[in-house]
């Protein structure tokens, strides 16, 4: 038995910023960016800080979208069916059906 797998991340606004950081760092040769990348900004369950509690409180975490898909189908005859990237920490992302992007 054989099974194939194939995965892609969703280019979210935090993943395109996590990317640029990253690069920024590879450029100046801060870190090792294979394993020591800082975050760009934190997310939903990730610390700030010291790592106390009250240091997220109130900050709207960054949707990563890395949960699952849904895909719906039409709503009318005219319409198109509309696939979104979803995460429990934010607002459902509409995909492009064509490019995934």
């Amino acid at each position: 038995n054989e099974a194939t797998v194939f995965g892609r991340y969703v280019r979210t606004s935090r993943y395109n910023a996590q990317e640029q950081h990253a690069n920024t760092n590879k450029d100046n040769n801060d870190v090792d960016v294979n394993y020591e990348v800082p975050l760009a900004f934190s997310g939903a369950w990730t610390k700030s800080g010291d790592g106390k509690w009250y240091e997220n409180f109130g900050k709207t975490p960054e949707n990563p979208s890395n949960t699952a898909v849904l895909w719906l189908p039409p709503s009318t005859q005219s319409s198109k069916p509309r696939l979104f990237a979803l995460c429990e920490g934010g607002h459902p992302i509409e995909l492009d059906l064509n490019t995934l992007e």
